[in-house]
């Protein structure tokens, strides 16, 4: 099946073809007239005007159509009369027959259609239009037809030639379109490859903030109440299963408010009006912001945290912030990714930008940000 370069190509020849067919038809075809002999002007006119105006209804059929060898019986008729009437319209001789309009007619026409038809149609045209030029020749000169035979045989090389020339472009528009079908499948390979990373991605994320964080709460040293235990364990079978809210918006500071309340330390809520985001992007934002607040319950040695939202110039933000023994983030080892999976994964995603300040005794901030609220 030809790819889209190889059609777009064949369009472009199929009209280029048929204006310059037109062209070099009404050009000799006047020449014609001019230069012939007055006893054959007349008839000589009536056979250019049939060749000139059947070039332009060629001309305007397939510019309409992509299918130009429609008219090919019509115009193998219309070629044959102009060939077989040249006793009327030719004034020179058999051994001068490369230079009459009818010859040079006939030239450029076994050129183009080898551009057009295929393989054997072509050649088959050609054949057909010599012997009809040959033919002409013979009944206007007789038995000097011979002389006309090596004029007729160059036309059949003309035929070859253009059908080689053509054979060499129709290749490169081919190795493009392999090359461009190459290029389509290699972006949806990656797109499929980027689609799955990311869906183990995000199913990685889900199990550390649920399943994993409610195993950590069991193995803890210090005892996590049963009611907790039970709450959580709920909290992670609803995530799990996908029963969180469906609705396309929903307000961040109510999930917000609702996720303090689940932490066992005390966590102290700034949160200015209704922000209201969308739901996949509100509950990443929340998800993010749980994730932060289990990272200061096991690591910061504190027993309180600061969490602050709001909408700002730039967009709607959310804060969690300590002052426990903090961390150096270049230095966490690759094994705990609840900043790197749970947070600035899964926030970037969302679209949100992701700022996390901390130091040795100094606390830690974790910024989000949504600017396209």
């Amino acid at each position: 099946m030809a790819g889209e370069v190889e059609r777009e190509l064949t369009r472009l020849v199929v009209r280029y073809a048929a204006q310059v067919r037109c062209a070099v038809i009404v050009a000799c075809g006047l020449l014609a007239v001019i230069g012939v002999s007055a006893d054959l002007r007349g008839s000589t006119i009536g056979i250019v005007l049939l060749a000139i105006c059947w070039s332009v209804v060629h001309l305007v059929f397939t510019r309409r159509t992509t299918r130009p060898d429609r008219l090919l019986g019509a115009d193998l008729l219309v070629l044959s009369v102009v060939c077989l009437t040249q006793i009327w319209s030719v004034s020179t001789g058999p051994a001068e027959h490369g230079g009459t309009w009818v010859c040079v007619a006939i030239s450029i026409v076994i050129v183009t259609y080898q551009w057009i038809l295929p393989l054997w149609w072509g050649l088959a045209v050609a054949a057909f239009l010599v012997a009809m030029d040959l033919a002409g020749v013979a009944i206007a000169a007789g038995g000097q037809w011979v002389s006309a035979l090596p004029i007729c045989a160059w036309l059949l090389v003309e035929a070859a030639l253009s059908r080689a020339v053509w054979f060499l472009v129709r290749s490169k528009a081919r190795t493009a379109d392999v090359a461009a079908r190459r290029a389509a499948q290699a972006q949806r390979d990656a797109a499929v490859a980027r689609a799955g990373r990311a869906a183990e991605r995000e199913r990685l994320s889900l199990l550390h903030d649920t399943a994993c964080t409610t195993l950590m709460m069991v193995a803890a040293s210090a005892p996590v109440p049963a009611a907790e235990l039970r709450a959580q364990a709920r909290r992670d079978l609803d995530r799990l299963t996908g029963e969180e809210s469906p609705a396309p918006t929903t307000d961040l500071g109510r999930l917000l408010t609702e996720e303090s309340d689940r932490h066992p330390i005390r966590v102290c809520t700034e949160i200015a009006g209704p922000l209201e985001l969308p739901t996949e992007v509100a509950v990443t934002l929340r998800n993010s912001a749980a994730e932060a607040l289990r990272n200061v319950v096991r690591h910061a040695g504190v027993d309180h945290a600061l969490l602050r939202a709001g909408s700002g110039e730039t967009g709607i933000f959310v804060e969690i912030s300590d002052t426990g023994r903090g961390f150096d983030p270049e230095r966490v080892p690759p094994y705990r990714r609840g900043l790197a999976l749970s947070v600035r994964e899964q926030a970037t995603a969302a679209g949100a930008r992701v700022n996390i300040r901390s130091g040795r005794r100094q606390g830690t901030v974790v910024s989000l940000e949504w600017p396209d609220a």
